[in-house]
Formats: structure tokens, C-alpha cells, sequence
């Protein structure tokens, strides 16, 4: 189990140190500020105008991740969004506001739930060598005990 752990993080300082070429650049490795999500198509009656054609429902939020997996999302309003571009015409967000909630916003996979994932990460990164030291320790007092 410990040449698992620590192969892996051998593997990650390989991966954070940076190259030659690389000295010069930070790597980031979180991402900040506001992200849209797309929640359906427009509602009646701006479903209907030739001048949205393609634009859908969807909400501006703010956003805070780690390797791309968002940690938190907040301060959602909606908008009408074409792409990376959204328009918040009051009347229109109200439409959007009233026929979508937060929890119709599509939001990836990875994006959506990474968050467990990497903190199922850093638990067992903490928990792995305490439960192993506490293995090492138990198995040293059992020696004790059969020869005592």
C-alpha cells in the first residue's frame, strides 16, 4: 500500500515541478470568477422572436474550483445566453427566472461532483499513513506480547 501512495506522489511532484521552459510561468491550477450554465431553451413568448433564435436559458454564476472541478458555485442570476455571451434584459431574465431554477443548470460531471473526488484525495492522502503507522505500531506490541 505504500509504494502505491508513494508512487502517486511521486507522480504529482512530477507533474507541479516545472520544466525549464516552465520556470518563468506560474501554474494555476484553480479557476475563479463567473461561469455560465446553460438550462433549457427560452420561454414563451421569447421562445418565439426571430432575434433569439439560438439563444437558450441559462445562468451567470459565480464560481471558485480546483483542477477544474468547481468547489463552489454562488450568486447565480439568470440570462439569456448564446455561447460564451449572455444578455440580462430585465424583462427576459425575470421569464427565465420564473420558469428555471439553479437546479436545472447543466453543469458537467467532473465540473458538477469533482469536488468528492478530490477530497475523497486528500482524505486518504491524510488517513493512509496514520492508518498505516497505527498498523506498524499494532503489529510491533502483538510481537511483544508472543514473546513476553
Amino acid at each position: 500500500m505504500r509504494v502505491g501512495v508513494l508512487i502517486a506522489l511521486i507522480a504529482a511532484i512530477a507533474l507541479l515541478v516545472p520544466t525549464e521552459a516552465e520556470a518563468g510561468r506560474k501554474i494555476i491550477f484553480y479557476q475563479s470568477g463567473e461561469d455560465i450554465f446553460e438550462a433549457g431553451p427560452l420561454p414563451a413568448p421569447y421562445d418565439k422572436e426571430p432575434k433569439l433564435a439560438g439563444v437558450k436559458a441559462g445562468f451567470k454564476c459565480k464560481i471558485f474550483g480546483l483542477f477544474w472541478a468547481y468547489m463552489h458555485i454562488w450568486d447565480c442570476q439568470p440570462v439569456a445566453m448564446r455561447g460564451d455571451t449572455y444578455m440580462n434584459d430585465a424583462k427576459l431574465a425575470g421569464a427565465i427566472g420564473g420558469a428555471y431554477k439553479e437546479g436545472d443548470m447543466q453543469v458537467g460531471l467532473w465540473t458538477k461532483h469533482g469536488r468528492w473526488v478530490l477530497g475523497l484525495i486528500v482524505v486518504g492522502i491524510v488517513v493512509i499513513p496514520i492508518v498505516s503507522r497505527g498498523k506498524k505500531d499494532g503489529d510491533d506490541e502483538d510481537e511483544e506480547d508472543d514473546e513476553g
